[in-house]
């Protein structure tokens, strides 16, 4: 026994637990011990999804990815429900399977698990027909979200429309804020900033009817994103420190740490206040490894090189664009992993002959060329 807290946490030997499960198939009773477990698996995870956006982030990210396995475990046993057609209307596989899905978004966005929680999800809305129409709905936009991270923008509009179809049927404002603002955020990485205001403006509009600051804040992040894209970089600035406020007051600790980033570019970008871009990536850094946020990590990795570049450490400006590629990589986060290499070919370029300089841009073009054709 370990203990977690005021919480027991219950550990078995492997030789053990094969004879337990030898023990429950012939007992009869293996069924409805992995039904009793799924079911406590989900509500673990409908808690925790309560949890991960505010002050306890840290602790509920901690606390399923000690129980990875066990999740992994019940989610296999609800895809498997849901394909057995004698038990589904009695084990409600489909439904259970899509609940998880929806409720675990935030999981393996944080952590780093995307192709994992989008195989499941595409696994489970394959077969989401008669199901709840909330509960489709939010499981569409959990795999747009992952799909997105992975710079699948057809799959990722496709999604979307799907899921604002079945909020606007359900008049679910929030849900329609949600899909609206992944429709914009597909149209800014397109190249179409105009609709991209347009559709992050409106979900900018309807968070803040619905008095969801969450996404309010993202809206404005993502309007900072389009703002810097155009050079517009006061009012890039402007939009971030606004969508910071925001996060602070929930504590919101990727939500604080993804908005520091994009503001520590700005100020790089604009040569304003250079001064003051360490101690933004330092937080950010900070912040993304305590919560285990690979993305966060990435990206601070990404533009603390650039920082080294300008200051002419080019051992560590290496080291860091390196791991940056290797944790972009990691996540199958195509966009981050071509925009940190094209950092290291930058870093490589001045040690390197005029052959190699060229063949090391050519290497980070082909990154972004397929980064690109995705879209």
């Amino acid at each position: 026994m370990e203990q977690e807290g005021e919480e027991p946490r219950l550990l078995m030997l492997a030789t053990i637990r094969e004879y337990g499960l030898e023990a429950l198939a012939a007992s009869g009773e293996m069924e409805s011990t992995r039904r009793a477990h799924a079911a406590y698996y989900l509500a673990l995870a409908e808690d925790a999804e309560l949890e991960l956006l505010g002050p306890q982030q840290a602790v509920w990210l901690e606390r399923l990815e000690r129980e990875h396995d066990n999740l992994r475990a019940a989610l296999q046993w609800s895809l498997e429900q849901a394909g057995d057609e004698g038990a589904r209307e009695d084990e409600r596989g489909m439904e259970i399977a899509l609940r998880f899905g929806g409720s675990l978004r935030e999981f393996w966005r944080v952590h780093g698990h995307i192709s994992e929680g989008l195989t499941f999800l595409e696994r489970a809305l394959a077969a989401r027909e008669g199901i709840e129409a909330f509960v489709q709905a939010k499981a569409l936009i959990a795999a747009a979200t992952l799909a997105y991270n992975q710079s699948d923008y057809n799959r990722t509009e496709t999604l979307c429309q799907e899921s604002l179809a079945l909020y606007r049927e359900l008049e679910d404002q929030p849900g329609i804020a949600h899909s609206v603002y992944f429709l914009g955020m597909v149209a800014w990485t397109r190249g179409d900033p105009p609709t991209a205001r347009t559709l992050l403006a409106e979900a900018l509009t309807l968070a803040r009817a619905t008095d969801d600051e969450e996404r309010a804040a993202y809206a404005l992040f993502s309007l900072g994103l389009v703002a810097s894209s155009q050079g517009e970089y006061a009012r890039a600035r402007a939009l971030f420190e606004e969508s910071l406020a925001i996060h602070r007051t929930l504590e919101n600790k990727r939500g604080i740490a993804h908005t520091l980033s994009q503001l520590a570019q700005v100020l790089l970008l604009s040569q304003y206040d250079q001064a003051g871009v360490p101690s933004l990536l330092e937080e950010c850094l900070a912040l993304s490894q305590e919560i285990g946020f690979k993305e966060g990590i990435a990206a601070a990795f990404w533009l603390a090189g650039q920082v080294a570049l300008g200051q002419g450490d080019l051992a560590t400006a290496r080291s860091l664009a390196e791991k940056s590629v290797a944790l972009y990589k990691e996540m199958g986060h195509r966009y981050g992993t071509a925009e940190s290499l094209a950092a290291l070919g930058k870093v490589l370029a001045p040690r390197v002959t005029m052959q190699q300089r060229m063949h090391a841009t050519r290497r980070a073009w082909r990154s972004l060329e397929s980064w690109a054709s995705s879209g």
